[in-house]
């Protein structure tokens, strides 16, 4: 949360969360946007990515070649976005700061492998391989029989194995997800 204070008066702008993955285009929003606009600014941390007052629209660092404005909106657009566009965004329409976007540029998610071993106990121990360590957060679900089951980590450990069942693999990062399946 952000807390502008003017004067007495403090407004808390709620700060939005935003994932992506490397390669999409993203369109940053500013609300509620004023019946009229006559100046916008977007900073992304405290620099300023690109700004218009007037007729001319300025853009700076990398968004001279990757960022577009639409000045009847205020939205900001991000092409072709990498992992170092990961930051905060924060809109300033008519001198009035509106509620900043955390933008999270992730990688996309590799297709998973499912590789399987017996511990000790002649469990079977299945575990999912294959997520990106720079996409967190990464879920995990396992389904066997068309049911989703209860264990949400990396392993599964199996028991009593029935030869011929099928357990598939679901790998989901923010962004998106990939499935896996396995026969034993």
């Amino acid at each position: 949360m952000w807390r502008l204070n003017i004067g007495a008066l403090a407004f808390v702008l709620a700060e939005v969360k935003l994932y992506k993955k490397v390669g999409d285009d993203v369109v940053l929003q500013a609300s509620p946007l004023p019946s009229t606009i006559i100046s916008i600014s977007w900073k992304e941390s405290v620099n300023i990515a690109v700004q218009w007052e007037g007729n001319e629209i300025m853009y700076y660092r990398q968004f001279r070649e990757r960022g577009s404005l639409n000045i009847s909106s205020g939205e900001l657009t991000i092409t072709k976005l990498a992992r170092g566009d990961s930051n905060l965004y924060t809109p300033e329409i008519n001198n009035v700061i509106m509620a900043p976007t955390q933008l999270i540029v992730i990688s996309p998610v590799p297709k998973p492998t499912i590789s399987s071993s017996y511990n000790s106990d002649d469990v079977l121990v299945l575990t999912c391989n294959g997520g990106a360590m720079d996409s967190e957060p990464i879920s995990y679900k396992w389904r066997s029989s068309g049911k989703e089951l209860s264990n949400s980590s990396k392993e599964l450990n199996i028991t009593k194995v029935r030869p011929l069942s099928s357990v598939s693999h679901r790998f989901r990062i923010r962004t998106s997800d990939r499935t896996v399946g396995f026969i034993l």
